[in-house]
């Protein structure tokens, strides 16, 4: 099931996109946030961690230049290094402690990607469409297909 979500999640993305000219976050996000939806306190600590992300990206761009795959590479690697260290200092060990932690490794880093490159509010926006309509294309997925 989750092989089918995130591939019409990639989809309904791109077509998004070609319609509005927003990404959503990133090609595959959309997917996991809709995987995600009966854990809403892992979805604000994603979002959190890319805020995080963000912020210290774009002061480490006042000081280096980097454009293209470097500045995804920033990104993903900042994404990477905020939700292990919010992990372990916040939301205990793995996020066992609170029951809480954010979604994926490197989801937080492709959401803050976006988000320096077209808006926060935006991406959130696109994002949380994009979502929302693919959490209900999975209510009325069959339950047995796609693995």
């Amino acid at each position: 099931m989750t092989t089918l979500l995130l591939s019409i999640g990639i989809f309904v993305g791109l077509l998004f996109y070609e319609l509005t000219g927003l990404a959503p976050g990133g090609i595959i996000v959309p997917g996991y946030i809709a995987l995600y939806v009966s854990q809403p306190l892992r979805i604000l600590s994603t979002i959190l961690t890319s805020l995080i992300a963000l912020a210290l990206g774009r002061l480490l761009l006042r000081f280096i230049i980097a454009y293209g795959r470097r500045r995804f590479g920033l990104f993903l690697l900042l994404g990477i290094a905020v939700k292990i260290l919010l992990d372990h200092l916040f939301f205990g060990v793995g996020g066992v402690a609170l029951g809480i932690q954010s979604i994926g490794i490197i989801i937080p880093g492709i959401i803050a990607n976006e988000m320096e490159r077209q808006g926060v509010w935006l991406t959130l926006l696109s994002l949380a469409i994009v979502s929302a309509f693919l959490y209900i294309i999975f209510l009325f997925l069959p339950q047995g297909i796609g693995l």
